[in-house]
């Protein structure tokens, strides 16, 4: 008898509706943007189903019929989950990572085991792959044999390598029965005595009588009272064997195997297929191969209590299919996938550029993918006739309306999510490296004030192109480098490009006349000092500030150019770098002298956000004599310490980090300065006494001169916005918590000619 359906009869999709919807976070705090619709693990505990990502876990509370998600952000350890495992006995959630690091969530409490990780002596293959209860231990398939941990003590207890001669050999599942316990391992299955005092010697360690190809991989093994299954790896033509009294056979074969487990007293398999029931004989006793919601793609399942069946789909989240047929589906909102190369964020609308290059510069052949996240939900845009995009570029006349740039593809114009145009070698004069092949590299884009848009072609007799109210026009400038990045158009109307690979920086003046390329004025430079000698050629971003300023990310720090209007006027123009004083007086060092700046956002504030190649990412004042936060993955929720691309939303202040591992940010306390006291907002009001983090004073002018007083006219508070924003730590001179009232706000700018009041409710 067949305990599902094969059809569905209907899907209740409980997106949204059965999601914990998130809010605007406040200053200080972060919050994850990764992909959760990709699980390859499910498990079930009491009022919870949780499923891992690669990126993290998320689960669905099934009382409140809420999702929740569980990152790096709200307190995991890291990044790469290979294993996920729920423990019953001692309620414990399991969680392994490929670098060999353990987090165990018990009672809500993440607790760390590093030791794998840290531990040096051994390298290669750190991965945890499984994890097998036999009280008091957890026995841990890893990538160069088997841990034994003592939760209890959260310690190390002993490590077997059970590969010949005791060398190193990846386990990928282990199981016990009442007399052995087995391992799947690359080089057949292993048993041995589970009471054996000496297992740590490989010698105890056998393969299994009779097993058929002996020497070959065998991802998993599971013991179902008397009877023991193991799939031989095989890509998509796995073979699942049984044993049953000494006796091997095939029981399915021609499979891609991507899950086994026992429960419910039966053998479960899941295939790319399906999802297969077998008994403990081998007979076939129920199968799924559909459940409602279009095409299939299961990674785990596990039955429920109520003759429910919860799976872990790789394209559709977590999907709960029903007794009767029916199915929900939960997974929480984020981007398609954690590819981040590039991020542009302006007026409360964030791009992300799904694509990515190598070192040289080349395709990584990732599809064509834009992601926009919008009134706190992410919409995911997919061109698969595309590859690699590495920019966007937001109009600043409608944040809706945005240009995005492939590496080999040209450029794709999208308004409010769709796509508008493509322009490549037969509608435009963007050319490709190979006439008629898709080597048509944008590196850059930029705007300027006469809206003519200004694009980056490498490899090309014409580097630069434009398009204009008129068309298209190619410029073949002797740029003379083989790869052209950004392009930058200065508040002069100069346009800057960078020339990465070590050929420095090429600026040109098109005189206002795109047209006319007759009277440009051009300049190749790298950076150099004010004595003449050279800093680098190495550059790999650069940004203006809002003073004018060009800051140059290079291999060796940040540069400032503080007269780029000069660029074209001289011999004698040269890059600064950033002084930091250091503790021996008349000393001092560079800033971020050794660190390759990868990227250059400036917030509100003017102050600088420089991301890093392999340090994180830097927040430093508008000078960038004064460091203001160093976020890193071992003092932050930061995903890697290799930062793609930064982007501030000056309506919010949030900071959004493409890393290497995906995409996440931070609200920082700096917004985009308004030109009025027009639309000043404070948040929240009122405070409410459970309320424990700042107030938020936002749509100020630059330079706001904030002071906050009791109704009585006592000041209690006073600072300076930075950009359009100013916060307030809900305390008074003293450094108390002030009192329940009503409190009053006065807003002046820096030369007194705008001022404004407003009013906050304190509930102590």
């Amino acid at each position: 008898m067949k305990i599902f359906f094969k059809t569905c009869v209907y899907t209740a999709f409980l997106w949204g509706t059965c999601t914990s919807l998130p809010g605007q976070i406040a200053p200080g705090q972060w919050r994850d943007h990764l992909p959760y619709s990709a699980p390859f693990r499910i498990a079930l505990t009491p009022n919870r189903t949780w499923a891992a990502t690669k990126d993290a876990l998320f689960s669905y509370h099934q009382p409140f019929h809420t999702v929740e998600k569980l990152s790096r952000v709200h307190g995991l350890n890291d990044m790469d989950i290979s294993c996920f495992e729920y423990i019953p006995e001692k309620n414990i959630l399991f969680v392994g990572y490929q670098n060999g690091n353990i987090d165990m969530i018990v009672n809500g409490e993440i607790q760390n085991l590093a030791d794998i990780k840290r531990y040096t002596g051994l390298t290669g293959n750190k991965q945890i792959n499984h994890a097998l209860y036999v009280s008091p231990y957890l026995y841990l398939s890893t990538g160069f044999g088997i841990v034994v941990v003592n939760p209890e003590k959260k310690e190390m207890k002993d490590t077997y390598y059970i590969g010949p001669m005791g060398s190193p050999m990846e386990v990928f599942q282990m199981a016990i029965d009442g007399t052995y316990l087995y391992a799947a391992t690359t080089t057949g299955v292993f048993r041995a005595p589970k009471d054996d005092p000496n297992l740590i010697n490989y010698a105890v360690w056998e393969t299994l009588p009779g097993l058929p190809e002996p020497d070959a991989s065998y991802s998993f093994v599971l013991s179902l009272n008397t009877t023991l299954l193991t799939v031989r790896e095989n890509g998509l033509e796995d073979i699942v064997y049984l044993e049953r009294e000494g006796s091997w056979e095939i029981l399915a074969s021609g499979m891609n195997v991507r899950q086994a487990r026992t429960a419910s007293g039966q053998f479960l398999l899941v295939t790319s297929d399906g999802i297969l029931f077998f008994d403990e004989a081998g007979q076939l006793s129920a199968t799924v191969d559909d459940y409602g919601t279009g095409t299939i793609h299961p990674a785990d399942a596990v039955p429920g209590d109520d003759l429910s069946l919860w799976i872990a789909d790789n394209r559709q989240g977590m999907i709960h299919l029903l007794p009767g047929g029916a199915s929900q589906q939960f997974v929480p909102n984020g981007p398609l996938t954690s590819d981040a190369w590039h991020v542009a964020a302006r007026s409360g609308q964030v791009y992300v550029s799904g694509g990515g290059l190598d070192a040289a510069w080349n395709n990584v052949f990732l599809n064509g993918a834009v992601y926009a996240f919008h009134e706190e939900q992410w919409e995911s845009m997919v061109n698969y006739s595309v590859r690699d995009i590495i920019r966007t570029l937001i109009d600043p006349a409608d944040p809706d309306h945005f240009w995005s740039a492939s590496w080999g593809y040209g450029v794709l114009e999208y308004r409010g999510n769709q796509l508008l145009n493509v322009y490549n070698d037969e509608n435009s004069t963007l050319l490709s490296v190979i006439p008629g092949e898709k080597y048509i590299r944008i590196g850059g884009m930029a705007l300027d004030r006469e809206r003519n848009l200004w694009v980056t072609n490498s490899g090309v007799s014409r580097p630069v192109s434009v398009l204009t109210p008129d068309g298209w026009k190619g410029l073949d400038y002797p740029i003379n480098a083989p790869t052209l990045g950004d392009i930058l158009v200065t508040s002069e109307g100069h346009k800057w490009v960078l020339l990465p690979r070590g050929y420095g920086l090429f600026a040109f003046n098109d005189m206002n006349t795109p047209e006319n390329t007759d009277d440009d004025l051009t300049r190749k430079f790298s950076l150099q000092d004010e004595t003449g000698n050279t800093i680098t050629s190495e550059v790999f971003s650069m940004a203006e500030d809002r003073d004018g300023n060009i800051w140059v990310g290079s291999s060796m720090g940040p540069v400032v150019y503080y007269n780029p209007e000069q660029v074209f006027s001289g011999d004698h123009f040269y890059a600064s770098r950033i002084k930091i004083p250091g503790e021996t007086p008349g000393q001092a060092d560079y800033l971020l002298g050794n660190e390759t700046i990868t990227t250059i956002a400036v917030d509100g504030g003017n102050r600088k956000w420089l991301g890093t190649l392999q340090s994180g990412a830097y927040l430093v004042s508008p000078e960038g004599t004064r460091e203001i936060v160093h976020f890193t993955t071992d003092n932050s929720p930061l995903l890697s310490n290799h930062i793609l691309s930064i982007g501030v939303d000056d309506r919010s202040g949030e900071v959004f980090f493409a890393t290497s591992k995906g995409l996440v940010s931070y609200r920082g306390d700096a917004t985009g300065p308004a030109d009025y006291f027009s639309n000043v907002y404070v948040f929240p009001n009122p405070v409410r006494e459970d309320f424990a983090g700042p107030v938020t004073i936002t749509g100020l002018v630059e330079d706001t001169w904030v002071k906050i007083t009791d109704i009585a006219g006592e000041l209690v508070y006073e600072t300076r916005s930075v950009g359009g924003q100013a916060i307030w730590n809900g305390k008074n001179l003293r450094g108390e918590r002030v009192s329940t009232g009503v409190y009053l706000v006065f807003l002046t700018n820096e030369d007194g000619s705008q001022t404004h009041v407003t009013k906050l409710l304190f509930i102590h």
